[in-house]
């Protein structure tokens, strides 16, 4: 009995004794590398903004937070924060420049175990999408890191029209004659109109201070952008779809005459594309205006078979730009001139840089299925929606990616205000 009470006491002394797992952040000898306090970290406007949790059960005095700008060989510390502030907005940054951080707590003697680093990039522009599995209108970060903002729908929305203010815009329900002004930041209905029959598009004419809705059941309308009263501008587009500003002139696409009209900024109708009443554009998907070339370029798909036809204005010439087998998106940029393209390869899509002679200058391939493509006209990049991914794909303009979006919903449009 004797010997076996010395035995569980040996056991119970070696298990007693044996080294215990380190699991104190402070401690140097802790296997882990990192620690977890859910940091955050998403570029908004001009700024980068880190939040995370606090941690529980922790006796520390500060935060402390470390940055690492693209360039430099090292972090260094940029803030220490009290134990009560949980976000902090770094607004010492550059445009289109990445940054890297990282946090650490300051204990009462040493400091503890870094987060996993995380990081950002910022610049110019308000990157929106249309979900269409969620039917939501969201705001994405400009990195790709987060959902910022999320306004919900009453169904699929159609298009976006965003008032040059930056506070508002108009949503198109054709399915369900509807058609609403939100305010950007909460996503409130500030009015809407069940008067139209089938309102499709819209953007905002900087002329007449109101917005110029097309819709596809015939007509285009001028419309009050605090109340949506409207008045009919004009009734000669018979299925007008699309309505594309070009500088003091708008193109609406029709497909009543399988064409196009060009119309002046104070409503008057300027001309029929192709002038001639015989000639047709087949298949109209999509329309893209280059003002600076006094330009029209037109997306005609059919099964098999894809082209872009460019319009010139002034000759009243229509010519092929581009063809493929299945071309699904295109976007301009007249001032670097060039045209961004996602065209099928065998088992993907990629995108195409294009000059405004057709030369091919650069390409990026894997791309899923993307299905729109958005110039930002403040520094030439590009965002790719792809719902087949559930990604939004932020790219500079020779085609290094900034980031992905991943989405739970369906990118559908995208749009860059």
């Amino acid at each position: 009995m004797k010997h076996l009470l010395a035995f569980f006491l040996v056991v119970a002394l070696f298990g007693y004794c044996r080294e215990r797992p380190h699991d104190n952040i402070f401690d140097p000898n802790n296997p882990a590398r990192t620690m977890d306090i859910g940091l955050r970290v998403g570029g908004l406007d001009s700024t980068i903004v880190l939040d995370w949790n606090r941690p529980r059960d922790v006796d520390f005095l500060s935060y402390l937070i470390y940055r690492q700008q693209e360039g430099e060989r090292s972090f260094r510390r940029i803030a220490q924060l009290p134990v009560s502030q949980t976000r902090y907005v770094d607004s010492l940054i550059l445009a289109d420049v990445t940054y890297r951080y990282y946090l650490t707590l300051q204990g009462r003697e040493k400091e503890s175990l870094p987060t996993e680093v995380k990081s950002s990039i910022t610049g110019p522009g308000h990157i929106w999408m249309i979900d269409g599995y969620f039917f939501e209108v969201q705001q994405i970060s400009y990195d790709m890191n987060q959902l910022n903002k999320r306004i919900f729908g009453i169904w699929l929305p159609e298009n976006i029209a965003f008032h040059p203010g930056g506070k508002t815009a108009l949503i198109t329900y054709p399915l369900f004659n509807y058609v609403q002004i939100v305010l950007l930041d909460t996503g409130e209905e500030l009015a809407f109109s069940n008067d139209f029959h089938r309102p499709y598009d819209a953007v905002f004419n900087t002329v007449s201070g109101r917005y110029w809705l097309t819709d596809s059941s015939g007509g285009f309308y001028s419309v009050d952008p605090r109340t949506l009263e409207f008045e009919t501008l004009s009734t000669v587009p018979r299925k007008a779809t699309q309505i594309r500003p070009m500088g003091d002139r708008f193109v609406i696409t029709d497909k009543g005459i399988r064409g196009l009209w060009l119309f002046s900024a104070t409503g008057e109708m300027l001309q029929r594309i192709p002038k001639a009443p015989d000639a047709f554009i087949e298949d109209i998907l999509t329309v893209r205006t280059d003002s600076l070339h006094n330009r029209i370029y037109i997306l005609s798909r059919r099964p098999g078979n894809s082209k872009i036809y460019r319009y010139d204005v002034a000759g009243d010439s229509l010519s092929l730009f581009f063809a493929d087998s299945l071309i699904n998106a295109f976007d301009l940029d007249p001032v670097r001139q060039t045209v961004w393209v996602a065209r099928a390869t065998p088992g993907s899509f990629e995108i195409l840089k294009l000059s405004l002679n057709g030369q091919r200058l650069d390409s990026v391939s894997g791309i899923n299925w993307p299905v729109d493509i958005a110039v930002n006209r403040y520094n030439h990049h590009i965002v790719v929606a792809d719902p087949k991914s559930r990604e939004l794909i932020h790219f500079k303009e020779d085609l290094q990616e900034i980031g992905r979006f991943k989405s739970n919903g369906e990118p559908v449009k995208v749009y860059i205000e």
